[in-house]
């Protein structure tokens, strides 16, 4: 089908439908070449580049509400099990795509973080959320798809300073293990910014393991494999990260 799509193997192997699509699907223009590729429905929220998080439908849990997302404002998605034949997708294009789910995959969940989003704990806030449906921490696995990365993504001051006291936040938590630089100042007095590393710190300042956070190392500024508003502006598409459903059939 000509789409270019990264994954984690082991869920793949254990049946979990999920994936981090490049720029060969522009997924705001083409649910119907998505139906016939991935053999689901794709459902989109209305992203606002804020915390709230949005509760799939589920056959199964009838307390669960039911969402329209050409209405639904949010920038994650919590899915448990997720509606048969229906796929959960995240939208970006420099932003941070990021997918969850618990070693059994009875919890998953889907997350747009842009800058303003991280800083305000989106991350952090839904492992709280899994946590409180019952799922452990230390049993979860997040991956951090393609975004744009500290080589290329320059920030103002004011921008800056509201990273640092996010990552400070993180810090606070004494984890085990450091990430790569979050902010950086170039000899020319420049201030760029990796916004997947504070994903990165504040999934383990959550409890998450180092060992169960994958980490694709593509800048979708610089590769252009992926859109990216800063390098294409307003011309640039939409690369889809997604989960769900269970698959009945391989992937292509």
């Amino acid at each position: 089908h000509g789409v270019t799509y990264w994954h984690h193997p082991s869920w793949t192997e254990r049946g979990l439908r999920h994936g981090f699509l490049g720029r060969t699907l522009d997924a705001r223009a083409e649910n119907t070449r998505w139906r016939s590729i991935f053999g689901a429905e794709l459902r989109l929220l209305k992203q606002v580049h804020g915390t709230s998080v949005c509760r799939a439908e589920t056959s199964g849990e009838a307390t669960l509400q039911k969402v329209q997302p050409s209405v639904t404002e949010a920038d994650a998605w919590i899915i448990g099990q997720g509606m048969p034949e229906t796929s959960y997708g995240i939208l970006t294009a420099d932003c941070v795509p990021v997918l969850l789910a618990s070693s059994d995959f009875r919890y998953t969940a889907a997350l747009h973080c842009g800058w303003r989003g991280t800083v305000g704990d989106l991350l952090p806030l839904m492992v709280g959320l899994l946590r409180d449906a019952g799922a452990d921490p230390q049993q979860l696995q997040v991956l951090i798809g393609p975004a744009a990365r500290g080589c290329c993504y320059e920030i103002g001051p004011e921008v800056a300073a509201e990273v640092l006291e996010a990552e400070e936040r993180a810090l606070e938590k004494n984890i085990p293990t450091q990430p790569g630089a979050v902010l950086r100042r170039t000899d020319d007095n420049r201030i760029l910014c990796d916004i997947s590393a504070l994903v990165r710190l504040q999934a383990l300042s959550s409890g998450v393991p180092s060992r169960s956070i994958e980490h694709l190392p593509f800048c979708t500024i610089c590769d252009e494999r992926f859109f990216s508003y800063r390098r294409e502006k307003h011309q640039a598409g939409r690369q889809v990260s997604f989960l769900g459903p269970t698959m009945h059939a391989n992937l292509p």
